[in-house]
């Protein structure tokens, strides 16, 4: 039986190879977690709107803030020991409830490089 893959349980790989390993795990976690029709929206979303506060992998966590316009400031904060993931997003909060699916914003912090 396959183990499911959580974003939750990143690899604890050292050295360089962090990045390359980063990347392979959102690709499997997108393909688990997303839709594609959600992922191409994305497309709309500028990667100038997000920046990634704190990225430590030893910790497992990641903080990242974005601003899609001037009225509006947002977060996403995953906590891999704590196994949580916050973000105030109406749209995540529906997907999520409903699919157990990843928004817009989550995706495209997870496309971003670390």
């Amino acid at each position: 039986m396959e183990k499911q893959l959580s974003i939750t349980n990143w690899p604890a790989e050292l050295g360089n190879k962090r990045v390359k390993c980063y990347k392979k795990q959102v690709k499997t976690i997108l393909e688990q977690y997303a839709r594609k029709n959600i992922i191409e929206k994305t497309n709309s979303l500028l990667d100038t709107y997000f920046l990634i506060e704190n990225f430590d992998y030893e910790k497992g966590l990641i903080l990242c803030s974005y601003r899609p316009n001037k009225d509006f400031n947002g977060s996403i904060t995953i906590n891999r020991k704590d196994k949580t993931l916050k973000h105030e997003c109406r749209d995540f909060r529906r997907i999520n409830k409903l699919y157990k699916r990843f928004c817009p914003h989550i995706i495209k912090m997870f496309q971003k490089e670390p």
